[in-house]
């Protein structure tokens, strides 16, 4: 077998000339696989060097690469793709929770973004899509939308054009460049199943917005539809897995507690941080779409969110908490007290 280094050492050249070859690379890519002298490469030293291409110039690799059918020749695509994002694309604490094949949408104000025809990995913080992307004109009536728990916005486009090269630049121009496109999982204010997949609502908002005090004046939503898989006139598992995926995108303690960490980070005054961490704590015992919490792990959170800033949450947040009578949350009650004297709280 010939060290197939030469032909990485190749690749790094070709890229790092002033107008690089794709079909040239394509090539050298395509020959690891057709070749006689390489057979011997196995399936994970070939992914790895197709990531490591990627990651020479994502910018390039995603608009002159990915996507060609020569780079699949041979390749076990779903395995070729879920190695390179575990590789080289994802952040400290990501994992990957759920994947299967299906299309993904995501609805704006004035554009719809779609990637069908591939797989979707779904990690604890955003589903990183693979397939054909396309956009058109689309037309979402916004509305005025409390929010239940977000805290970011997902940046998008009026046009579909602006939108469709605004989803290629949020998933490369960051600290890990993802090989496919990505679709963050934070400001969802909504999850709901479907005969045929999970529709996920999203907020739209400026800077200075907050959860739960502002209103939103945009919205999009991510519709993710799942193929149907029949033996003969009967489908198989297809409910089984719309139920995988609702349960894998609903928010966990975890994520959470990095929503009031980032809230926190804000810097917000006294009032505001005040009004936001009682009502996300509030509506958290409340809304459906957290009532997948158990006790402990509510318990957990106001633990996190006490340890941020003790002085804060026992001068603001305490004493207001004491005077709630709803069930869901006198359940706890006692519970909670013996928690923070335990953090040194030292409560009276």
């Amino acid at each position: 077998m010939i060290d197939p280094n030469h032909i990485m050492n190749n690749i790094k050249e070709e890229i790092a000339n002033p107008e690089p070859s794709h079909e040239r690379i394509i090539t050298y890519l395509n020959d690891l696989r057709i070749k006689e002298e390489y057979q011997s490469l196995s399936d994970s030293e070939f992914y790895d060097i197709v990531g490591k291409t990627f990651k020479l110039n994502p910018v390039f690799f995603m608009k002159y690469i990915y996507g060609n059918r020569k780079l699949y020749e041979k390749v076990n695509k779903k395995e070729m793709e879920k190695y390179i994002i575990e590789k080289f694309c994802l952040y400290e604490g990501e994992q990957i929770l759920y994947e299967c094949n299906g299309e993904i949408k995501q609805w704006g104000e004035k554009a719809k973004l779609t990637v069908g025809g591939g797989n979707l990995f779904v990690t604890n913080h955003r589903i990183i899509a693979h397939g054909k992307l396309s956009a058109r004109a689309g037309d979402l009536a916004s509305g005025v939308l409390y929010l239940d728990l977000a805290i970011k916005a997902f940046s998008g486009g009026s046009k579909k054009a602006k939108s469709k090269k605004k989803l290629i630049e949020t998933s490369i121009y960051q600290e890990l460049p993802c090989y496919g496109y990505q679709f963050p999982l934070k400001n969802q204010i909504r999850l709901k199943k479907k005969k045929d997949g999970v529709t996920i609502w999203c907020a739209l908002y400026g800077d200075k917005a907050v959860p739960y005090v502002d209103k939103v004046e945009k919205i999009y939503f991510l519709q993710i539809k799942l193929p149907r898989y029949y033996q003969g006139t009967k489908i198989i598992n297809y409910k089984d897995q719309i139920n995988k995926l609702f349960e894998v995108l609903r928010m966990d303690a975890n994520q959470i507690i990095d929503i009031f960490g980032e809230l926190h980070e804000m810097g917000l005054d006294q009032t505001l941080k005040e009004k936001t961490f009682l009502a996300i704590l509030r509506q958290l015992r409340l809304s459906k779409l957290t009532q997948h919490l158990s006790d402990s792990e509510y318990l957990d959170i106001v633990k996190a969110v006490y340890n941020l800033d003790p002085e804060f949450f026992m001068t603001w947040i305490y004493p207001k908490m004491m005077s709630w009578n709803f069930p869901s949350f006198l359940r706890v009650k006692s519970e909670l007290f013996g928690i923070l004297n335990k953090e040194g709280a030292n409560i009276k």
